[in-house]
């Protein structure tokens, strides 16, 4: 908790958000520009993959080191950090449809509540020609204390600063919080050990990287037979929703063990448990489209 950044890691980050970016208030803290997917975004299905579509919207960490001034960190005590508590990420049936390399798309990050010590943020990405989401995420992030590992309140210096006529407005919680869910006895397991090319800048797994275990767990236990109602490589089947919530955290050179199984009333919901040495470290639930 709490990580030191390197300073070249931070020039770095702040080089590579150099793209068209526009501020704008109270909600709406920024709108930038991005060409595309690239060829690694691609699944083997011919879809852009899900935990790339995660990834992508992970570029709004970087736009903050290159403007700072709105950086949560700043604003922090030495014992205090933001935390991502979950996220639900939505995607349309136009991504599957239109995603490619030549692809004018806007990022675009919005505040929709303020809590004591929480905020819920909606992050999109934006197809420039219609305006259409192609996906949008809507996440928790909590401020703790670290030594307590409670929750502390957020401080006002920062809500001035990103949401400065905030007091005037209202709001109502945007993020759903879903209860860690009790595995079956009948599971599909999977064990993965974190490489350190699945971290990010704060040196831990990121969320793209359990998305990524997560659909590989899926597709192994797919072909495998396992579920009742995707078969072959569960890849071909698109996901229309995925969330996550988040207990733990995770390094290279830890092992993992990933659980997977179906909802009882709904065949194309999968769930996915995330534990290290039986210890909680998130959950992930996916909604599929089977119908193909």
């Amino acid at each position: 908790m709490n990580r030191v950044i390197r300073p070249d890691t931070i020039a770095r980050l702040a080089r590579a958000a150099n793209c068209e970016v526009a501020w704008k208030g109270p909600r709406s803290l920024f709108r930038a520009k991005l060409s595309g997917f690239t060829y690694s975004d691609f699944n083997r299905s011919g879809h852009v993959s899900l935990s790339s579509v995660v990834r992508t919207m992970e570029t709004e960490r970087s736009l903050f080191f290159r403007f700072p001034q709105y950086n949560f960190k700043t604003f922090l005590g030495i014992n205090e950090d933001m935390i991502v508590l979950g996220n639900h990420v939505t995607m349309s049936d136009s991504l599957y449809e239109k995603a490619s390399f030549n692809l004018p798309m806007t990022l675009e990050m919005s505040l929709l509540h303020f809590g004591n010590t929480s905020v819920d943020s909606k992050i999109a990405i934006i197809d420039d020609r219609t305006g259409d989401e192609f996906a949008s995420s809507i996440r928790r992030l909590v401020c703790i204390d670290v030594k307590t590992s409670r929750p502390t309140a957020i401080p006002d210096a920062w809500k001035d600063v990103v949401a400065p006529d905030w007091a005037q407005t209202s709001s109502v919680p945007a993020f759903k919080p879903f209860d860690p869910f009790k595995p079956p006895k009948k599971q599909f397991r999977q064990k993965v050990l974190v490489q350190h090319d699945d971290t990010d800048y704060l040196a831990h797994t990121n969320q793209a990287s359990y998305t990524r275990y997560a659909e590989n767990c899926a597709a192994v236990a797919s072909k495998a037979g396992f579920f009742d109602n995707f078969k072959g490589d569960i890849c071909f089947y698109p996901v229309r929703k995925l969330s996550v919530a988040y207990a733990g955290e995770s390094f290279p050179g830890d092992e993992l063990e990933i659980s997977t199984w179906q909802d009882g009333m709904d065949a194309d919901t999968v769930y996915f448990h995330v534990s290290k040495h039986g210890k909680d470290v998130c959950y992930l639930k996916m909604d599929f489209i089977s119908f193909l």
